[in-house]
């Protein structure tokens, strides 16, 4: 609103070293020294020196917002750009990606990026038309209803959640044992004995004593559960031992194995034919994972499970306990939900 009081600003901000009349504008070197102070007090500005790095500055994310939504564009809509001049009722989330661009810190984007590229190739989109327009707006926007729709936020303790689901996700141990403490003590409790005899039997017959972090083994659902199966995920270890990984190549590591253990609960449900799943904040107890990147790649996954299943797979985020991810996943879902057009 404050630009939109000087229109001349505007030019200056988004285009600060070009010739006048190339953009109907001005350089700020070319406007009267009364505009530039009006300019300076409308956006609360110490004086130009201080206006001139600012228009640098959203010079650079105005760049790197036009190639973000460009790249969705060309994906969703056939090839044109924002400055094309096409399209202009669908570029209402540009001010969003600039506020993401400007606040992810580098590690949201990495959660993004892992399991978008984890999945590459298998995630099965709305078919869109070539000839774009108002077809693929509605397709988008159904594809958004769905996703609304198939992928819920709950507040509960996912071994008592009131309701069947095919598959429960427990975060378990490299030993599966009972910790006496958290969800999956309380899955211990609800299945029974049964449920320490079967993995008894597994450990057996597989000759294995523990599994590896990222590992996902299922077993069928025990005592009043009111599931068909349970999956057992063991966890990555964000902080080992009171120590955090350093360096940039170890946290996008972890990042990425985050991101493959959360993709194997979702390819086991599809292999049993599940069509609804539980799956709390896997990783963010005891082994520290950040719930806003645990957040991000669960609802990455989970909507390319729901596009794969067509829409018949509902997923059920968990938030319960100590770690609190209800707000991180509602976060999520909204950036998951925002390249896809709303009404």
């Amino acid at each position: 609103r404050r630009v939109a009081l000087c229109p001349s600003a505007s030019s200056a901000m988004a285009h600060p070293a070009t010739a006048a009349g190339d953009h109907g504008g001005h350089t700020l070197e070319t406007l009267p020294d009364e505009m530039l102070e009006r300019i300076c007090h409308h956006l609360e500005f110490e004086g130009l020196a201080s206006l001139e790095q600012a228009s640098v500055r959203m010079q650079l994310l105005v760049r790197r917002a036009e190639n973000v939504w460009n790249r969705l564009s060309h994906r969703h809509f056939g090839p044109r750009s924002l400055g094309s001049g096409e399209g202009e009722d669908d570029t209402h989330n540009l001010g969003e990606m600039l506020g993401r661009l400007s606040t992810d810190g580098g590690l949201q984007e990495l959660a993004r990026r892992s399991i978008r590229d984890i999945c590459t190739g298998e995630e099965s989109p709305p078919p869109l038309s070539a000839l774009g327009g108002r077809l693929n707006y509605l397709q988008l926007l159904h594809t958004r209803r769905m996703l609304e729709t198939q992928i819920r936020i709950v507040e509960a303790d996912i071994s008592n959640l009131g309701y069947d689901v095919d598959a429960v996700v427990v975060p378990s141990n490299e030993r599966l044992e009972d910790p006496g403490f958290g969800a999956l003590h309380a899955v211990y409790k609800q299945a029974g004995a049964e449920l320490p005899a079967w993995i008894e039997s597994y450990w057996h017959h597989s000759g294995r004593a523990f599994l590896e972090p990222g590992e996902v083994i299922v077993s069928p659902s025990f005592g009043s559960l009111r599931a068909k199966w349970i999956f057992h995920a063991v966890g990555i270890n964000w902080w080992f031992f009171g120590a955090h990984a350093s360096g940039r190549g170890e946290e996008e590591r972890k990042i990425r194995a985050q991101a493959r253990l959360t993709k194997a609960v979702f390819d086991k449900a599809a292999e049993r034919g599940a069509i609804s799943i539980a799956i709390p904040g896997l990783s963010t107890g005891a082994r520290r994972f950040p719930p806003y990147l645990v957040s991000t790649i669960i609802m990455g996954a989970a909507k390319e499970a729901v596009l794969r299943s067509g829409g018949q797979l509902q997923v059920h985020c968990v938030s319960y306990g100590p770690v609190q991810m209800h707000r991180s996943f509602q976060s999520a879902l909204s950036r998951t939900l925002s390249p896809l057009l709303d009404e």
